[in-house]
């Protein structure tokens, strides 16, 4: 999908309902309450005291490998606020590595994405995004150890069993 027109350089849409940004986009409430956004999955502090969102801060640490609960979290927050119609931004300091990286798991895991091809997309809609390998390295370790929910190819993705094709929007 297309970036907002509104918003090019500050917030990345990685399905319409989901975008990465850094953190300067997360303090701006006004793009915050303008780009419809209800619910925040940080992983730097911000205040966002006075706004009507849903929020979750997540104490994520760049460079290192990801804590499996934290994944769990992060991807049960964004599903969570999807499904209800809720437009989700994720985000951390720079919008580099760490909200990257959480939205591949996010594609992998609820839209079917295998995990490399969750990075190219990410990559492609978010030129800036370039998650770390530890990152990386603990979200394949992640999905493997939790096969029955991953999208790599020859194991037990949903969508794939489906029959279902996903497209770059992330609609199946």
């Amino acid at each position: 999908m297309a970036n907002d027109t509104k918003y090019p350089t500050l917030i990345s849409f990685i399905t319409p309902m989901v975008a990465t940004s850094d953190r300067g986009a997360a303090l701006d409430h006004r793009l915050l309450r303008d780009g419809g956004f209800e619910a925040v999955l940080s992983m730097e502090p911000v205040n966002l005291e006075g706004l009507a969102v849903h929020h979750l801060y997540l104490d994520v640490v760049d460079r290192v490998p990801l804590p499996f609960p934290m994944i769990d979290a992060a991807v049960a927050f964004i599903e969570d606020h999807v499904s209800q119609g809720r437009r989700v931004l994720v985000h951390c300091e720079m919008g580099i590595s760490r909200s990257p990286s959480l939205a591949v798991c996010y594609l992998h895991q609820s839209q079917g994405m295998t995990i490399d091809a969750a990075i190219a997309y990410v990559k492609s809609v978010r030129p800036t995004a370039d998650p770390h390998p530890e990152l990386i390295g603990s979200i394949r370790a992640f999905y493997a150890k939790n096969s029955g929910r991953i999208g790599v190819e020859g194991t037990g993705c949903r969508a794939a069993q489906a029959g279902a094709s996903i497209d770059p929007d992330g609609r199946k």
